[in-house]
């Protein structure tokens, strides 16, 4: 059911702590488009709204949208359909958007497809050097996600749970709706060993990083419920015919009959968690079917209905092992994940905690200063959608 109440400005209010903070709410028309931008003109001062019309229309969109994810994914982007999507949708927003250094975007259609961290300007720099971002289905959405944070029990220790590379098998034995030889993954060992040492730098109870054939789906639907962060490096697909049987790929366990070592996203519909976190690490974690007010009804929509207030998901195929121009060999997902974990530290409350919004831009920045990994490919598929605190 699609969560359709509209919030009044005033009950928008706690959802701006700032005047460094914008919400983006957009509407698609056939031919033509509107962009609700919301704001405090200062930090003690309500929320004022802008209502800004945009000359595009849903055809031009998606065709635009298509293309520009589609040459991020293959690392053929140029510099025209970043240009023409920050001109379109971003830079009539320039003006209200003056100190503004996050944004809180609420996309509509094909717009969920879209990067915006990857968004050019006119002076070639990309919008992630600018503002934190992260997405919402809706702001009423948001608001019950924010609440959601909020009544976790914060000043406990988190615990953390870190999944990476599981033994596969004979994923030709598995009836996937996609078709796609799967490999076991490598580099996500080392990423999930690289979170422990953080973790364990930090304070923090970590266990020990379940891989090889200890991540059976079994295994991690009995366990992930006690957990404050979870971290899926591993195998994602997704199922465009029926949404709901997208899945991440864990262990399979041949002495299970029940289980077939798919995660799928109707499972963890059924699932209670008490995460504040779950980020999957895996290809195309992000897509979904597209309703009004739910946003993408895929693998993310079915963690917040389960009881996560925020993910991290991927818009396309996470990289590893390889550099922009044939390289040699690199972790750039792993990279990032240490980096978006040192800096957030798990949520821990102190003086110096950083917002999950601000330690993923600053991630994707330190990608974006690495020669090897310059290309959005590498570091603009992670998107936060949810609770950015």
């Amino acid at each position: 059911k699609a969560v359709t109440e509209t919030l009044t400005l005033a009950e928008v209010a706690p959802l701006l702590p700032d005047a460094a903070t914008a919400l983006l709410e957009y509407v698609i028309g056939e031919k033509s488009s509107y962009l609700f931008v919301i704001r405090r003109p200062s930090d003690s001062q309500p929320p004022a709204l802008s209502v800004i019309p945009l000359k595009i229309g849903r055809d031009w969109l998606r065709l635009k949208a298509k293309n520009f994810r589609n040459g991020l994914d293959k690392l053929a982007i140029g510099m025209s359909e970043p240009r023409l999507l920050y001109d379109a949708l971003v830079a009539p927003a320039e003006p209200v958007l003056k100190g503004v250094t996050k944004l809180g975007i609420v996309p509509d259609d094909d717009m969920w497809t879209i990067p915006f961290a990857a968004l050019r300007d006119h002076s070639g720099h990309y919008l992630v050097e600018h503002f934190s971002s992260f997405y919402a289905p809706s702001l009423t959405a948001l608001r019950s996600m924010e609440s959601l944070a909020d009544s976790r029990h914060q000043g406990e220790t988190p615990s953390l749970l870190l999944v990476g590379n599981p033994s596969l098998g004979p994923t030709h034995s598995l009836t996937l709706p996609v078709n796609i030889l799967f490999k076991e993954l490598p580099a996500t060992e080392n990423e999930v060993k690289w979170i422990a040492e953080i973790a364990k730098t930090k304070g923090l109870r970590a266990d020990p990083p379940l891989t090889g054939s200890h991540p059976t789906d079994a295994v991690v639907k009995k366990a992930w419920g006690r957990y404050a962060v979870i971290h899926l490096a591993t195998h994602g697909f997704y199922d465009d015919i029926n949404p709901l049987y997208s899945g991440i790929l864990l262990a399979q366990d041949p002495n299970n009959k029940t289980e077939d070592g798919v995660l799928e996203a109707r499972e963890i519909l059924e699932q209670d968690l008490s995460a504040n976190l779950v980020v999957l690490s895996a290809c195309d974690t992000a897509r979904g079917a597209i309703y009004g007010g739910e946003g993408p009804v895929g693998l993310s929509w079915a963690l917040f209905v389960a009881g996560t207030p925020a993910t991290i998901v991927t818009q396309w195929k996470a990289t590893e092992q390889i550099g922009p121009r044939g390289e040699a060999p690199g972790f750039p997902t792993a990279t990032l994940m240490r980096s978006f974990y040192r800096r957030w530290g798990f949520g821990m409350p102190g003086a110096d905690r950083m917002s999950k919004t601000s330690a993923l831009q600053l991630a994707q920045k330190d990608l974006l200063t690495n020669a090897n990994y310059s290309h959005p490919h590498f570091w603009a598929p992670f998107v936060l959608i949810g609770d950015p605190r």
